[in-house]
């Protein structure tokens, strides 16, 4: 596997990683006439042996495609966000009200969080993310109540644009108080293993249908999105 790096704009890079039939024929021992329709099912492993290439930490994967030549090449894009300096504050104790519930409970929590937490070169691309996952889960919303998006940006007389620029204040504070997490996680220790991320998969397959989620989970990047789910809880 030939695997290049190329950083597109700060913190933001692009790695290509070409592989022909016969070699991926060999790595997953498929005979060589059903490569291209067995690519996405081996999409996880392929993704893991990019990343061993480079030989990278501390990212997070924002996108995954691939594309295949008449020259039976396969080709490999994967973008990662090289994620910043975290500086947290002494986080103290936090005052709870009793009669407060969970969501108001980890509000107040969070807040105090992000009160003590600077990041002095917060990447533009890591809050591009950060609203990207927004109107993810915007467009994910609207599919489960069967909402058209026209209809719905037509019911609040907005644009795509300004649903963006509505959504960058908040998808900048998720971005710091995401990193402060995962911050006091590396510090106390708290670790994601395959066993949680598989009882939060099914969780999701309890609550929605497989029509709903199937896209989500056989993508290569949905073990990340859980995984960061239950760090941040």
């Amino acid at each position: 596997m030939n695997i290049k790096k190329e950083e597109v704009e700060p913190n933001l890079f692009l790695i290509e990683a070409s592989v022909d039939h016969k070699e991926f024929s060999d790595d997953f021992s498929i005979p060589i006439e059903r490569v291209d329709e067995s690519i996405d099912k081996f999409l996880p492993q392929i993704f893991s042996k990019i990343i061993e290439g480079v030989r990278i930490n501390n990212f997070i994967a924002a996108d995954l495609s691939f594309s295949s030549t008449d020259k039976n090449i396969i080709k490999f894009f994967v973008k990662i966000i090289m994620l910043p300096e975290v500086l947290l504050g002494d986080l103290g104790s936090v005052e709870i009200d009793s009669n407060q519930n969970q969501l108001e409970v980890e509000k107040v929590v969070l807040d105090h969080i992000l009160s003590k937490t600077n990041v002095p070169n917060l990447p533009e691309a890591l809050i591009k993310y950060e609203i990207t996952k927004m109107k993810e889960s915007l467009e994910f919303y609207l599919k489960i109540k069967r909402i058209p998006p026209q209809a719905f940006l037509e019911s609040i007389n907005k644009t795509p644009l300004d649903i963006e620029k509505d959504f960058y204040m908040a998808a900048r504070k998720r971005a710091t108080i995401s990193l402060a997490l995962r911050e006091i996680a590396s510090r106390e220790k708290v670790y994601v293993n395959e066993e949680d991320i598989e009882k939060k998969t099914n969780s999701l397959k309890d609550k929605y249908s497989e029509e709903e989620i199937e896209n989500d989970i056989n993508s290569p990047l949905f073990k990340q999105y859980i995984s960061n789910i239950i760090l941040n809880q």
